[in-house]
């Protein structure tokens, strides 16, 4: 018997995904205007990889890109440069 492939994509739940974005959304917002590079670190946490559902991965995205503006364009690639790989 074949042993599966590593690469086999196993969809996750995506009710319990959406609400990690929703609270991670909750979480960063408060971040935006007083540490913005810690509301990006904090919305890059637990992606919605598990999933092939386009509305969980546009939400995270949303949370992501959120953070992203909230950093003085002037200031983003030294934020960008401070994130870890896994980051």
């Amino acid at each position: 018997m074949a042993e599966p492939s590593s690469s086999t994509f196993v969809q996750g739940d995506d009710s319990v995904m959406m609400a990690a974005v929703q609270s991670r959304d909750a979480a960063v917002n408060p971040l935006l205007r007083t540490d913005p590079v810690s509301a990006l670190r904090l919305a890059l946490t637990d992606p919605p990889y598990a999933t092939k559902t386009v509305s969980v991965k546009e939400a995270s995205f949303e949370v992501v890109g959120k953070a992203i503006c909230a950093i003085k364009e002037a200031d983003v690639e030294a934020a960008v440069g401070t994130l870890t790989l896994e980051e």
